[in-house]
Parts: C-alpha cells; structure tokens; sequence
C-alpha cells in the first residue's frame, strides 16, 4: 500500500511550488533510499502528478520513496529563473515534510 504527502517546499513570488513524497504505508518512520521524478514538458507544460500509477507502485515495492517535484513553468518564467530558483529539493526519507 502507498501512501502520498503533499508539500509546498517553496514559494516564489507568491507562489507556492508543490512536491509528492510516496511512499510505502507501513514502517513509515524508517530511512529508505529516495527517487527524484522530475515531469517532462520541455519546461513549459507538466505537473508532478502527471507520474503512472505503474511507477508509483513499483519504486515504492522496490523500497523506495519516490518524490515527484512541480517547478516554476515557461514562458511566463524565463529559463534562467526556472534554474536558479528551482532549488534543491531535501526530503527526510522518514516522511517529514521537505525542506529547500
């Protein structure tokens, strides 16, 4: 069984950037090694729901927790603005919320 945090791990000029933590529901207080999902869309379409359920279950079988992360989308953010605020992403793999 999975269960899904949601996180809002920045806010950027009012707005709040999200991310999903999932992960296995029993032994949710353990340390598990962590998988970052980045959405496609060339950086202009996507969202970090846009993740199968196929994947979701199998990394998370395999013992991991997976994180898929929104980010700030063109053209309304120039591309040198999606990267240098785009921040990295740390997660407690133990299920506390995320931190940048």
């Amino acid at each position: 069984m999975v269960t899904k945090q949601s996180y809002t791990y920045k806010i950027v000029e009012g707005c709040e950037i999200k991310a999903d933590a999932y992960m296995p529901s029993k032994n949710m207080g353990s340390a598990r090694p962590g998988i970052m999902y980045i959405h496609g869309g060339a950086l202009i379409t996507g969202h970090r729901e846009n993740i199968s359920p196929e994947k979701v279950k199998l990394y998370v079988a395999a013992g991991h927790v997976l994180i898929s992360v929104d980010y700030r989308l063109a053209p309304e953010t120039k591309l040198k603005a999606i990267i240098r605020r785009s921040g990295c992403i740390q997660v407690d793999s133990r299920g506390r919320s995320p931190t940048v």
